[in-house]
């Protein structure tokens, strides 16, 4: 599984959707951080649900002719703002505060707490979704353990812990505050667990903390579960990441309750709901972990 922006180029770009949804002559911009495919994605399937009612103009920050993005938004005065990826919410910031704002692509959703009338997909595939995955992949499971930070990923993990209960697994979750702290609390956590859960929490992971979660879990017989595919290349068994054009028209959904007259306010955010999983076999072997031969035949495999 492979996922897929120099500033003030303006794109409009149309799509069919039931006119109920919006007023015709509305806009929404869509700011994008970078030219990069998954970003691409999440633009494209934005504009196939928003609907042929409305006009979206993308502005993407990292062009060569870049332009003030404050004065952008206020010369087309939009509708509704979308925001791919996380630069592009940081970039926001107060600017437009007024202007709903429908965010995805974003792993760290408490960036947009600080701001009113903004809803969005998160970057992690509904926990629901998730435990199914892991119980047709690893049948005998029966506790899963995780490290994350309250303020970042709080809401994320309450989820966890009542999908997991549904099916009879326990969590066993920590509490981050420090990131020297991960080394002693990754080490202690997995002498407990069957499965070591890995979610998209920005305190927790970073390119040191994963290097050593996953040398630790490796020689205590831990397998891990994953975000995204590129960790099933350094020691994930199973990776559970999502789709980025499945993730567009999920906001773009979204965004035409927004624009019929709801506000974002009144359209709660959301998990993403379509899950791309990837297997690494050589890990599997390596645990003396047999994976059903049918699960696979649906997932992306490693050999």
């Amino acid at each position: 599984m492979r996922i897929v922006v120099p500033f003030l180029i303006l794109m409009a770009l149309l799509a069919p959707a039931s006119p109920r949804h919006a007023e015709a002559g509305q806009v929404a911009i869509a700011i994008q951080g970078v030219r990069a495919k998954p970003y691409d994605d999440a633009f494209n399937g934005f504009t196939a649900a928003i609907g042929p009612n409305v006009t979206v103009r993308r502005l993407v920050l990292s062009d060569d002719d870049s332009g003030n993005l404050t004065e952008a938004t206020r010369s087309i005065k939009p509708d509704l703002i979308y925001a791919i990826g996380m630069q592009a919410v940081s970039e926001l910031n107060d600017i437009a505060p007024e202007v709903p704002l429908v965010y995805a692509m974003v792993p760290d959703i408490a960036a947009v707490h600080g701001r009113k009338h903004a809803t969005g997909v998160s970057m992690f595939v509904e926990p629901a979704i998730q435990i199914a995955i892991i119980m047709e992949a690893l049948p005998r499971i029966k506790s899963v353990g995780l490290l994350y930070d309250p303020e970042r990923t709080g809401g994320a993990v309450d989820a966890i812990r009542k999908a997991a209960a549904a099916k009879g697994i326990s969590v066993l979750a920590r509490e981050v505050w420090r990131q020297k702290s991960i080394p002693l609390m990754g080490m202690e956590i997995m002498e407990n667990i069957d499965l070591f859960w890995m979610i998209p929490d920005l305190t927790v992971v970073t390119p040191e903390t994963a290097e050593f979660l996953f040398l630790f879990a490796m020689e205590s017989e831990t397998p891990v579960l994953a975000f995204s595919d590129k960790y099933a290349d350094i020691g994930a068994l199973v990776t559970i990441g999502v789709d980025p054009s499945d993730i567009g028209r999920q906001a773009g959904e979204m965004a035409r309750k927004v624009l019929a007259g709801g506000g974002a306010d009144t359209v709660p955010p959301e998990h993403a709901r379509k899950a791309n999983v990837t297997v690494n076999l050589k890990i599997a072997r390596k645990l003396g972990i047999m994976i059903d031969r049918k699960f696979m035949e649906q997932t992306v495999v490693i050999e």
